[in-house]
């Protein structure tokens, strides 16, 4: 265990208690996606430098449905998302070159959109939109629950799939392409940026 992981995460959940929260959101000392997303990337980060060299490292088991979830993402997401490695994983944002003040928690990596990642157990699809706008959330859930697709398992702006044959492709799709990058900019100046 790293002296990151040995801070950042005992100090994570005691953040993410809902008595906490409160007390920290109060403070604005922190942002807890930020926090969380710098403890994912502390404990699974590859050290890929490319997308491909990250399809490369892929678990045999896993490889050929993050392939087909990336495909599904190229598909669907709308023009202006570039993909690129993001926090350790695949990812699409918003290049500085479209929103030059990046991400708020560190304005010199680009607004992020959403991830793909491999970890030990799942394959997990990080889509911020759906944690940013709560409609979508339960578009998005009943959705799922329509088609019997599978059990959500669900934290936030991640979704895991533990059963690889079970992922719903194109629900994944529908949910990419809902949002272009102009959408999502003013989404996340007026309810995300702080």
């Amino acid at each position: 265990m790293s002296v990151l992981q040995g801070t950042i995460f005992p100090l994570f959940m005691n953040i993410s208690t809902s008595k906490n929260l409160v007390i920290w959101k109060k403070r604005g000392i922190v942002s807890v996606l930020y926090l969380f997303l710098v403890y994912v990337c502390i404990s699974m980060q590859s050290n890929a430098t490319s997308v491909q060299e990250y399809l490369d490292l892929a678990p045999v088991e896993q490889a050929e449905y993050v392939q087909k979830i990336r495909e599904t993402v190229n598909k669907y997401v709308p023009d202006g998302f570039e993909e690129c490695i993001n926090y350790g994983y695949i990812g699409r944002v918003v290049p500085h070159s479209i929103y030059p003040p990046g991400y708020h928690c560190n304005p010199e990596l680009p607004l992020p959109f959403l991830n793909l990642a491999y970890q030990k157990k799942s394959i997990n699809f990080y889509h911020m939109w759906i944690y940013a706008q709560p409609d979508l959330l339960e578009r998005f859930q009943n959705e799922r629950s329509t088609r019997e697709l599978w059990k959500l398992d669900m934290w936030k702006s991640c979704i895991r799939f533990k059963k690889y044959e079970k992922i719903p492709y194109g629900l994944l799709g529908e949910l990419v392409a809902k949002m272009d990058v102009q959408d999502w900019i003013d989404l996340y100046e007026n309810n995300i940026k702080r």
